[in-house]
């Protein structure tokens, strides 16, 4: 990775954790996209900021997500968001703190 391309990987971390910090989108979104650049950025950060991926890792595969949620009944969707709640409740602390880390470090 050259110097440009990890400057660049940095300032698109930085920008998805202040997104997730500040509720510009939502917990699940931003722990994907916070992840998947981690991920851009090499194992051992990723490994580094490990509780992105170990709550989306928690997060039941049967919650409808990003568009899915257009095609579910909306009874059915809503009981879903429940047990993705008690998930994100779970690691909400933990994620924004280290949200704030993250922009610390690499912002």
């Amino acid at each position: 990775m050259t110097p440009e391309q990890k400057i660049a990987r940095q300032k698109r971390l930085v920008s998805a954790a202040k997104a997730m910090l500040t509720s510009q989108v939502g917990f699940y979104i931003g722990a994907v996209r916070v992840r998947n650049v981690l991920r851009t950025m090499g194992e051992e950060l990723e490994n580094q900021h490990g509780i992105f991926s170990k709550f989306l890792q928690t997060v039941p595969v049967d919650i409808p997500l990003g568009n899915a949620r257009l095609l579910w009944e909306p009874s059915a969707m809503l009981k879903s968001d429940q047990k993705l709640l008690l998930v994100e409740s779970k690691f909400r602390s933990e994620i924004l703190a280290e949200c704030v880390n993250i922009i610390k470090q690499y912002g």
